[in-house]
């Protein structure tokens, strides 16, 4: 059964949930987590070289963390001009089908009134033809 257990490592309380067999584990690892950071609390003295080199540490990995925020944040924005140049060139290939459509369904009608067309001329001439022989 699990059971809930509190950890204090470097003066902050946290709270885990563990097997009773388990405990014993948990309580081995805080005490471990607690001498480490003692040691290197230790070590890393205000006027210590390892201070020095720690803070030169966290200053240059803080400014890689930026870079990568930035080459994310422009990757982002170069993903979503990419995915709207996509749908944009979707949205032109329907209206290019729509145009083909409407131009095949023109030049269908313009084929049924050149029949007509050709039908009453044919018809015109006939009745012509009737009316010049009746005379």
């Amino acid at each position: 059964m699990a059971i809930k257990k509190d950890l204090l490592v470097n003066g902050s309380l946290y709270t885990v949930w563990c097997k009773e067999e388990d405990e014993e584990k948990i309580k081995e690892l805080g005490a471990n987590l607690e001498d480490r950071n003692l040691k290197v609390a230790r070590a890393l003295r205000p006027d210590s070289e390892s201070h020095g080199w720690f803070l030169t540490s966290l200053l240059l990995l803080s400014e890689l963390e930026e870079k990568l925020k930035h080459e994310r944040t422009s990757e982002g924005k170069s993903q979503q001009e990419l995915q709207e140049k996509i749908d944009l060139v979707e949205v032109q290939k329907k209206e290019i089908h729509a145009l083909e459509l409407s131009l095949a369904t023109a030049r269908h009608q313009v084929a049924l009134l050149a029949d007509r067309a050709e039908k009453v001329l044919f018809e015109a001439k006939k009745e012509g033809e009737k009316m010049q022989d009746n005379s």
